[in-house]
């Protein structure tokens, strides 16, 4: 992106912007968990978010974690990890997000 900053050939407002997205979002390169031990998938074709921010320039550098197949509010996860909250002062509440 560097280079097509410099050149003027930008791909668009996110050209180097690095991003996650939840890993229930099916992502070429990406197993697709749910956030469950038993479910790990492979994808062929991205889903039309990830292709237009692709196309934006966007790079995936991952994906985050999430509850189990999505279906609770805390955001525990005994087999991939919490997710812990960057903005979280008190040590008690700092691995919950939501």
């Amino acid at each position: 992106s560097t280079k097509r900053y410099q050149d003027g050939t930008i791909m668009g407002v996110l050209d180097g912007v690095p991003i996650l997205v939840k890993d229930e979002v099916p992502t070429v390169g990406f197993p697709v968990t749910q956030g469950v031990s038993f479910l790990s998938k492979t994808v062929e074709k991205d889903v039309f978010p990830i292709l237009k921010l692709k196309q934006q320039g966007a790079l995936l550098v991952g994906k985050t974690n999430q509850h189990e197949i999505g279906l609770g509010t805390t955001g525990y996860n005994l087999f991939h990890g919490t997710p812990r909250n960057p903005y979280g002062k008190d040590d008690r509440i700092h691995y919950y997000t939501g």
